[in-house]
Parts: C-alpha cells; sequence; structure tokens
C-alpha cells in the first residue's frame, strides 16, 4: 500500500503500523498501482492540498500563493470533501429518486403495452367473426341470388326455345304451301286448280293461326332486377362497420 501522507510505498508488513499506530490510523492509504503523478499539480509538480472554489480546480501550495489561483477561496481538500458529501448525498438521492421514476415510467409502459396487445388481439378475434359472419351470410344471398337467377333464366329460355320450335314447324310448313302453291299455278284443269286451291287454303289457314308471342321487355328486364339485388348484397357486405 501506498501512504498518501509519507509520500511511500510498503509492503504488507511494513504497512501494519499505519494500521495499529493511532496517530497514524490518520494517514490515507491508497492502491500501489495509484499513479502518484495523477496527485500532483501538473503546473509545479507538487501534491495537490487545496481546491480553488472560484475555478473549481485541484491546486498545490505553491498556486494559492504565488500562481493563478493566489488570492482566490480555497479548502482543504479535507474540508471541500466533508462539504460535498452531503452535495453528493443529496445528487445520490435526486438520482435514486430520477432512477425510481424511470422505472416507474417503465412499468406503466409495459403496462399500456401488454393492453394494446391485448387489446389488438381481441379486436382481431372479433373483426374475424364479423367478417366471417359477414361472408356467411353474404354466401346465402349469393346463392339464393343466383338460384333465382337460374329459376328465371331457364323460365324465360324455356319459353325462347319453344317459341322458336313453333316458327321453325311453321316456316318448314310455309316452305311446303309455297311449293305446292307454285305447282298449283301450273295446274290447267281447272277442277284440279279448284280442288287443290280450296285443300291449300284450309292448310294456309291453319298455318297463319296466331303464333306464340315473344318474350316481353318486361321478362328480359326481370334478369335486371336480379342483377341489382345481388349488387346491392355486395354494397352492404361491403359497409359492414364494428358495432
Amino acid at each position: 500500500m501506498t501512504c498518501l501522507s509519507c509520500d511511500m510505498s510498503n509492503c504488507v508488513t511494513h504497512v501494519k503500523p499505519h494500521q495499529e499506530n493511532p496517530k497514524l490510523r490518520s494517514h490515507i492509504l491508497v492502491d500501489p498501482d495509484t499513479n502518484p503523478e495523477d496527485r500532483k499539480c501538473k503546473t509545479h509538480r507538487k501534491k495537490i492540498k487545496f481546491y480553488c472554489r472560484q475555478d473549481e480546480s485541484l491546486v498545490c501550495t505553491t498556486c494559492t500563493i504565488a500562481g493563478d489561483h493566489k488570492g482566490h477561496d480555497v479548502a482543504t481538500l479535507e474540508d471541500e470533501h466533508k462539504t460535498r458529501e452531503k452535495q453528493v448525498g443529496e445528487e445520490t438521492r435526486a438520482v435514486e429518486e430520477k432512477r425510481r421514476e424511470a422505472e416507474e415510467s417503465v412499468r406503466r409502459m409495459e403496462e399500456a403495452r401488454r393492453d394494446v396487445q391485448g387489446s389488438m388481439t381481441d379486436e382481431k378475434a372479433s373483426i374475424s367473426v364479423r367478417f366471417t359472419r359477414a361472408r356467411a351470410a353474404l354466401d346465402v344471398e349469393e346463392t339464393a341470388a343466383l338460384q333465382k337467377l337460374e329459376q328465371k333464366g331457364c323460365e324465360l329460355l324455356s319459353q325462347i326455345e319453344k317459341k322458336i320450335a313453333h316458327y321453325q314447324r311453321e316456316i318448314s310448313e310455309l316452305q311446303a304451301a309455297a311449293t305446292r302453291l307454285q305447282a298449283l299455278a301450273q295446274e290447267r284443269d281447272s277442277l284440279a286448280f279448284l280442288q287443290g286451291h280450296l285443300e291449300e287454303t284450309r292448310r294456309t289457314g291453319r298455318v297463319t293461326a296466331a303464333p306464340p308471342s315473344a318474350p316481353s321487355q318486361e321478362d328480359i328486364a326481370s334478369l335486371k332486377v336480379l342483377q341489382t339485388t345481388v349488387v346491392k348484397l355486395l354494397r352492404e357486405f361491403f359497409s359492414v362497420k364494428h358495432g
């Protein structure tokens, strides 16, 4: 150990007097690895013994007598040590108080984080449930709309197919009638001509009977109504909001 008062380094055996002799117990012992130059004034290379309160500097005796700190308010290291011990205590308490405040802030932030994470989880689940239900409801409405569309469309197509078949039969009969009339026009026997024409008149009367009416515009427009219904359902689905 090194005695700063004696300016000597001693082994464990020779340092015992400093620990046992009451007169030496006040001496300050430091680790021998401490650089002695760190405890000297850099200007005069002498031991630092005072603290200049005006310049807040550690100085030696020469600094206070003939140096830059002459006439300044200075205190011994021991006196300044005692003065600052109270300040250090207050600073320690202030630092500890700030540390506790910071820890409390962290605790509150962690609690807020847990609350936000929990709310996010709950809200995600709620949204998923709502959209699952909305999709299921939309699927039901879609199926119903498609069924109505299929039924109405099939009814109209059936009517159209029947009417097309009717007109195709009528076209065939009219073509046959035209052929017969052309042949009749070549007939020179009056009796045969009249008999043939009377027969053709009866046939033509049957062919030209009132044909079935074509699908009305109202029937075709009903398909548009179904389309409008589907669009409405889609709008309702995408306007679903949290309640």
